[in-house]
């Protein structure tokens, strides 16, 4: 089963650009071209939040008009830019959002079962999982003991280094980490919000987080840089890099961009039958709610 991630894609009403610079529908549309052009396809799609730029409903159509070209299943999450009822809404008609509450689902048609997590506070760019939320996620997991599992979630559970980020992670983390370590079937955590490639272990598993198909974080680890200086980059200019912090608890990695922008991100989980998939140890201005 091979899963494509794509995720905060920030889409505007038609002919509108992000930061009055970034064509964010234009971005998401050549990553879409690009997928289908992929051979094998993917099985799914995850988009894992900032969906939108504002969380209006002329947004998320466009959205939806975006994506339909993409030749497979696609299940979408919120982020922080999100916003619950008019993403309800929006995509009702494909039957896996629940009907009220937060967006929490499980898809289970495929060999590897799909969890998604809401971890939006309505109005900011933080996160958090609350103890319903939490509590939902345990007994699901519990539900799915004997299948291999991803979860989605739009902010990651892990300090990253990059301090504008950090101020607006995810709340509670240890309470989830309490949760996934008693679930060795968790082959992943697709998350967002960073606007980078990612990848940390977290709680007997890896974390993960994908690039943009809008604009790009620059990758700053200084301790300093919280003066409001321009955050976003259009594409990768850089040779291809990994740095790897080991101050915190847990070192994770940090990929730098090639000069190709990097689209989406497949997470391909290869199954041969009664086997279990192995784990896997430019200038704009500064978005507010993203520092």
């Amino acid at each position: 089963m091979i899963v494509i991630q794509l995720s905060d894609p920030h889409i505007l009403a038609p002919g509108e650009l992000l930061y009055r610079r970034f064509d964010t529908a234009e971005f998401l549309a050549r990553a879409v071209a690009e997928i289908n052009r992929l051979d094998p396809l993917p099985d799914v799609a995850v988009v894992t939040g900032d969906l939108v730029g504002h969380g209006e409903p002329p947004e998320y159509e466009h959205l939806r008009a975006l994506l339909e070209p993409l030749a497979m299943p696609v299940f979408v999450i919120p982020g922080n830019h999100d916003a619950r009822e008019p993403l309800r809404a929006a995509f009702a008609a494909d039957g896996y959002l629940p009907a009220d509450g937060f967006l929490q689902y499980a898809i289970e048609d495929y060999p590897v079962c799909l969890i998604a997590l809401d971890t939006l506070i309505p109005g900011e760019a933080g996160g958090r999982l609350c103890s319903e939320r939490l509590a939902w996620l345990d007994h699901t997991l519990a539900s799915a003991a004997a299948r291999p599992v991803l979860l989605m979630m739009h902010h990651p559970p892990f300090v990253t280094g990059i301090e504008r980020m950090d101020r607006d992670g995810l709340q509670n983390t240890e309470a989830l980490a309490a949760v996934v370590v008693r679930y060795p079937q968790i082959e992943r955590i697709l998350c967002g919000h960073l606007h980078r490639a990612i990848d940390c272990r977290f709680a007997g598993t890896v974390a993960g987080t994908a690039p943009s198909t809008a604009a790009q974080l620059r990758l700053d680890l200084r301790a300093s840089r919280l003066d409001g200086r321009p955050c976003h980059r259009r594409r990768g200019s850089r040779p291809s890099l990994r740095a790897a912090p080991s101050d915190a608890d847990t070192p994770h990695s940090h990929f730098a961009a090639t000069s190709r922008p990097y689209l989406a991100r497949p997470q391909p989980i290869r199954l041969a039958p009664g086997r279990k998939p192995p784990r896997n140890p430019e200038d704009g201005e500064g978005c507010t709610r993203c520092r």
